[in-house]
């Protein structure tokens, strides 16, 4: 087993896994391409700008490359003409806020939402108020909003007092028009009047928790779902605000440990809530005060009837059940509605027209899915949706030069841009992609969530397997409660590298090595207790890797918040660390490393750049840096690249060369998640925005 050298307390959890190839094989699309549809309407996508095949020095905007439609929630409501509309926010830099026809799937009107530059807005807190038609949509930037169906004009308003740029969850409305939401780091409630204007806040619930998520509203009470480090039910008194815990019944004994409670529902007799880590709903009978059933792969999402009665979920093979209250049973929906999962449904009933009550939701393309109850059959159809410009999230560069692009928040492609010819294909994909490689020929992507290495290129293949361990959709599953895989190396014998942060509320990331060939997963967790590793350098004739280490730990957890960043050599072959070094103290995360063409080792820390001996791990020089408002705690973007006599780095949103031999910082323009193309040029994010610098 590996430990770490200088506390051997820290012992690596080393786990093997063989996986099958058969979709990274399908996958290898290095030379097949996906054409974009173009979304009709006023909300459409422009075409990305191009530079000619040559520009010149300097700075060339290349356009937007992801633009695309990513909803993650939707409210339903009525317009003024009585015609009964979803609302969906296609997330971007601008997001675009649709209002589009439940009957013909119409987009009605089209809004840009946090149009000030390079701001990336996401919605998952929505809610319409039954009675005025009014949605207030609260975004992961800390801003809040209200559509209203008059002539669907979109206002801005104050936020909650005291708090600072939360990341709102969910929303709710109340009978008196007023608005609840949920808010994450803070583990808050928030209740806006808008009679007054005023915001009144109540939290933060539960010892040392992060998320307040779902909320569900009960008479006079609101009931929210919170953790990470203390998952349980709050009900508030909206009256005055008094709380009181209700604690969830003991989990299985195989059960992992909580995470958080994701999604509450309440009706006149029961209160409903799903505990994310266990994929189940538990079901709390109010009127007795005790926990009477629970339900087993049941996926997110939990929609309460109007008739105050019924509850809806969706299992894992995305069929649709009903919790009858009046009999207290769950059973599917006859006919076979299937969704993936609810994004913001409700049971939807026009105030104006009468007609059936359907059972609505949203997919994550913005199609309606819509079941009518009473005659028992799908009315959802597709939608006309306004696509939002995708935030930028990871770069890579292919063998022959090009350039890949993912975003945040993308689930089916990722882009690529060929120099020579000035424009961008597309490349089939899944998941939100952290980080590229390129082993053997082949470009590997990682991608959130699961930490899954999926193959985009060609290379060499073997013939498929179907073990049980495969992950859903293929590819190789990087196992031990592992997420997000934030760097990718070539190492040793066309063997890949991986570095990975955890799973929700959990703290040791790994490293892993990977056979592409085999189909095998070779893991190393908590190399450094209570840290994860967040970058990488190889040396593949050596088959020595340098990791930098940092406290950056699955959302929610507070177990890695202290320590000194370090850099460590792995040899690939034993599974060993071989040094470990903290180069410079009182940082707390090792942010990026390069091997430089002469076998230098440089690596960029929180606050300084410096360089080690390769060999010995020993530091050579240390030179500090402007930060800038990037604490390095989970934020990736910030990368190194050798330039010959310089560097070139990226971090604090900015792009900065440096002198090896001074180590002088002198800054070249802004940008994220910087990577240099063989020519020499730089390519590098500003929001939705892809950039090339031509090099003087």
């Amino acid at each position: 087993m590996s430990t770490h050298p200088e506390d051997r307390a820290g012992v690596s959890r080393r786990t093997v896994l063989s996986v099958s190839l058969s979709t990274m094989i399908a996958l290898g699309l290095a030379g097949s391409t996906l054409r974009d549809p173009q979304a009709p309407g006023p909300g459409g996508p422009g075409l990305p700008l191009v530079p000619p095949p040559d520009p010149g020095p300097g700075e060339h905007a290349l356009g937007t490359p992801m633009e695309t439609v990513v909803v993650p929630a939707a409210a339903f409501t009525e317009g003024s003409d009585g015609v009964a509309v979803a609302v969906m926010v296609a997330s971007g830099a601008p997001a675009r806020v649709s209002i589009v026809s439940l009957r013909t799937g119409r987009r009605v009107a089209d809004r840009p939402l946090d149009e000030d530059g390079d701001a990336s807005a996401t919605v998952w807190a929505l809610a319409a108020d039954a009675a005025s038609g009014r949605v207030l949509l609260g975004t992961t930037q800390g801003r809040v909003y209200l559509l209203d169906p008059g002539g669907w004009e979109l206002s801005e308003i104050d936020g909650p007092d005291g708090v600072e740029s939360p990341y709102f969850q969910r929303a709710a409305a109340l009978p008196d028009g007023g608005f609840l939401v949920t808010s994450y780091p803070d583990a808050r409630l928030h209740h806006y009047d808008p009679a007054r204007g005023t915001w009144t806040s109540h939290g933060s619930l539960g010892e040392g928790n992060d998320y307040a998520i779902g909320v569900a509203v009960r008479g006079g009470h609101a009931y929210v779902g919170t953790g990470t480090e203390d998952p349980a039910v709050f009900r508030v008194r909206l009256a005055d605000g008094e709380t009181a815990r209700i604690d969830l019944p003991d989990p299985p004994p195989d059960a992992p440990r909580r995470d958080f409670v994701y999604d509450v529902a309440a009706t006149r007799r029961h209160l409903f809530a799903r505990v994310e880590s266990e994929a189940a709903v538990y079901v709390r009978d109010l009127v007795d005060g005790r926990w009477v059933d629970r339900f087993d792969g049941v996926l997110p999402g939990l929609v309460a009837a109007e008739n105050g009665e019924d509850v809806y979920w969706t299992d894992e093979e995305h069929r649709v059940h009903c919790y009858d209250g009046a009999e207290g049973r769950s059973r599917p929906l006859p006919g076979g509605f299937v969704v993936s999962r609810f994004r913001g449904g409700a049971v939807f009933r026009p105030q104006s027209g009468g007609g059936s009550p359907t059972l609505v939701t949203v997919n994550a393309s913005g199609r309606i899915l819509g079941w009518d109850l009473e005659a028992g059959k799908d009315v959802g159809h597709a939608s006309d949706v306004a696509p939002g410009a995708l935030r930028l999230r990871s770069l890579g560069v292919d063998p022959q030069g090009r350039i890949l692009v993912s975003a945040l928040a993308s689930t089916g492609h990722v882009r690529r841009y060929d120099p020579a010819g000035g424009a961008f294909d597309r490349l089939a994909s899944s998941g939100q992609v952290e980080s590229f490689g390129v082993v053997d020929g082949a470009v590997l992507a990682g991608a959130y969530p699961g930490a899954v290495i999926r193959r985009l290129g060609s290379g060499p293949s073997t013939p498929p397997r179907d073990p049980p361990s495969a992950a859903d959709d293929g590819g190789l599953r990087i196992p031990d409660g592992q997420d997000r895989p934030v760097a990718i190396v070539e190492a040793a014998g066309g063997l890949a590298v991986v570095a990975t942060t955890p799973v929700y509320g959990q703290s040791d990331g790994a490293l892993s090595v990977v056979d592409v060939a085999a189909g095998s997963v070779e893991t190393h967790r908590g190399i450094v207790p209570g840290q994860s590793p967040l970058c990488l350098a190889a040396d593949p004739a050596s088959g020595t890797v340098f990791a930098g280490t940092g406290g950056a730990a699955g959302l929610g957890s507070r177990a890695a918040r202290a320590g000194d960043g370090r850099v460590l050599a792995f040899d690939v072959r034993s599974g060993r660390v071989l040094a470990s070094r903290i180069p410079v103290p009182g940082d707390p995360n090792i942010a990026a490393l390069v091997l430089d063409a002469r076998g230098r080792l440089w690596g960029l820390s929180s606050n300084a750049v410096f360089e080690l001996d390769p060999a010995s791990l020993d530091v050579v020089r240390v030179g500090r840096h402007s930060q800038r408002a990037d604490s390095g705690s989970y934020v990736t973007g910030r990368t190194l690249t050798d330039g010959g006599d310089v560097l070139y780095g990226c971090w604090g949103g900015g792009i900065h060369r440096i002198d090896k031999e001074t180590l002088g910082v002198t800054a070249v323009g802004e940008g994220q998640h910087m990577v240099r193309a063989p020519d020499g040029s730089l390519y590098y994010a500003r929001g939705a925005r892809l950039y090339r610098r031509v090099l003087g």
